[in-house]
């Protein structure tokens, strides 16, 4: 979810709670901020999942080829 939509979101629930405009901006605001803050820890944790994943292929490859290895050898 894109930081705009999570803003859109926040605006849509301090509509429907009837939260005065003070109270909706500072709600937005918070929510925003929050969605801010934890974005580049979600991306860097995405992008390590996705190293693991390629470690992970790389190793079957790998235990792939030493068992054809092996059973030429055979």
């Amino acid at each position: 979810m894109h930081v705009d939509q999570l803003e859109h979101a926040a605006q849509a629930w301090a509509v429907d709670h009837d939260l005065g405009d003070p109270e909706r901006h500072a709600y937005v605001g918070e929510a925003a901020g929050a969605a801010r803050r934890a974005l580049p820890d979600l991306v860097h944790r995405d992008a390590q999942r996705h190293v693991v994943e390629r470690k992970v292929r790389s190793r079957r490859r790998y235990d792939e080829l030493v068992a054809m290895a092996r059973r030429g050898r055979g």
